[in-house]
């Protein structure tokens, strides 16, 4: 991307250094410029994502919410509204303009039950902002385990955990959810944080996104779950007045975001979008069915403290 032009097209000012390559990151890339009226971030949204059919649907959707959020105290980043928009686009390129904030995501190892804590305060605060009591539509899962070179086994696991998600019936009740508030999307200062990453905000089921954001931020990702980290995080969540009153095993098996995010990796690790990308496809994939192995093994545990809050 051409940032002199950038700059220029949205009266930033001029460049007072080189433009540097920030991490993090799975779909999209993100940098820092400075220029001179102050310091941005510049996420350039992945060309492969935007051509598909939703994704200006999809997108639209998330500003609306993220526009509604900004009218709350939640600890947000959100885009810069330049020339009456969020999404700029230069040259066939699409991108959003955030303020710089001095902070970072948290490693695993750097995560403790306090951290857990003022998140599951927040996500609690998120999904008081709106609610609706209505049916949670969810979409069949129709992944054809059968199709990728996996064992016998983790096909067999793939297909019963699947049918289980199409089978669960999940709490009538749908707030605005994040839906990827993970430890890499908040930046830390201290124990000041932002939420980014708001392009994915959405309606969804509170219940699933407490139930996948606690594991996360308890250690999910890395392949084990630290109980204290995860107790934390949902007893927060419940003395910020939240109700916890649903059938958690049927919760638990509706929670299949990890399989559509495995089928989207599997098929970018053999896809002909680039070597870049199909070496992240083969990484997550790898990753991400290790998490779901281990998912199958902690439901007893995992359920049990849920239902102690109802």
């Amino acid at each position: 991307m051409d940032f002199d032009a950038l700059c220029e097209q949205l009266n930033l000012g001029a460049l007072t250094e080189e433009p540097t390559r920030l991490t993090g990151g799975l779909m999209h890339k993100m940098y820092r410029i400075a220029t001179a009226s102050g310091d941005y971030a510049v996420k350039c949204l992945n060309p492969h994502v935007m051509v598909r059919a939703d994704a200006a649907r999809n997108f639209a959707a998330a500003e609306k919410l993220e526009r509604k959020l900004e009218q709350t105290d939640l600890p947000l980043l959100p885009a810069h509204t330049l020339d009456g928009r969020k999404m700029q686009e230069m040259e066939g390129d699409f991108f959003y303009v955030f303020p710089y904030f001095e902070g970072k995501a948290l490693k695993d190892e750097a995560i403790t039950a306090h951290h857990c804590a003022i998140v599951g305060g927040l996500l609690a605060k998120l999904h008081a902002v709106e609610n609706v009591h209505a049916p949670v539509k969810t979409e069949m899962l129709t992944f054809d385990w059968d199709g990728f070179d996996l064992s016998e086994e983790d096909k067999t696991l793939l297909w019963q955990m699947q049918t289980a998600a199409n089978n669960a019936a999940l709490p009538p009740l749908l707030t605005i959810c994040h839906n990827d508030m993970d430890p890499k999307n908040l930046l830390w200062n201290g124990l000041d944080c932002r939420i980014i990453d708001l392009e994915c905000l959405g309606y969804g089921s509170p219940y699933l996104e407490l139930l996948e954001t606690a594991l996360c931020w308890a250690g999910y990702e890395s392949g084990s779950v630290d109980i204290d980290r995860f107790t934390a995080f949902v007893g927060a969540y419940a003395r910020a007045g939240a109700d916890l009153a649903a059938d958690w095993a049927a919760v638990y098996a509706a929670n299949a975001g990890r399989l559509a995010w495995l089928h989207y990796n599997l098929l970018r690790a053999g896809g002909s979008e680039g070597e870049e990308n199909r070496a992240l496809g083969k990484a997550e994939a790898e990753k991400t069915l290790t998490c779901i192995k281990g998912y199958e093994k902690m439901k007893e545990t995992i359920v049990g403290i849920l239902k102690s809050y109802t």
